[in-house]
């Protein structure tokens, strides 16, 4: 669609497996059953509960440090992520995005359809100052969890 922020192997060195294993062991806490966690270059993480299957995408803020501060009213999905949406509608999947704290001990749960429903805008980052769009979740559709 429009711009994207390059890809960033060290970042994603850094957070990848940390963030997996928190949102893991959430999902494990909540009864799933973890059926991979494989880089497939989609969901991060499949799982099942209740004879359903499940798709879990688990990113990282690294600027959330302390609580999630009052002036920030949404969550910003990149747009490349609309394709987990079309995986999970595919695939006849329940899809969630759980976007984690630096620390890795809350994040914001939020229902794939929820983010299928919300605008995509474009939103001038320090990465991308033009040209890039996100789904600009309200965080009233969002649920806070500890992880």
């Amino acid at each position: 669609m429009g711009k994207r922020k390059p890809f960033d192997r060290k970042l994603y060195n850094e957070v990848n497996d940390r963030s997996i294993r928190a949102v893991k062991k959430y999902l494990k806490a909540a009864g799933h059953k973890i059926t991979s966690t494989k880089e497939k270059y989609t969901a991060d993480i499949e799982s099942s509960f209740n004879n359903k299957e499940y798709l879990t995408e688990a990113e990282v803020k690294l600027v959330w440090k302390g609580e999630w501060p009052e002036a920030w009213e949404d969550i910003r999905i990149p747009e490349r992520k609309g394709k987990l949406l079309d995986q999970a509608e595919k695939e006849g999947k329940t899809l969630t995005f759980l976007y984690l704290n630096k620390y890795f001990t809350k994040a914001w749960k939020i229902d794939g359809d929820v983010v299928k429903d919300c605008p995509l805008q474009e939103v001038p980052n320090r990465f991308v100052p033009k040209g890039e769009y996100f789904y600009v979740v309200p965080i009233n559709k969002a649920t806070m969890v500890t992880l």
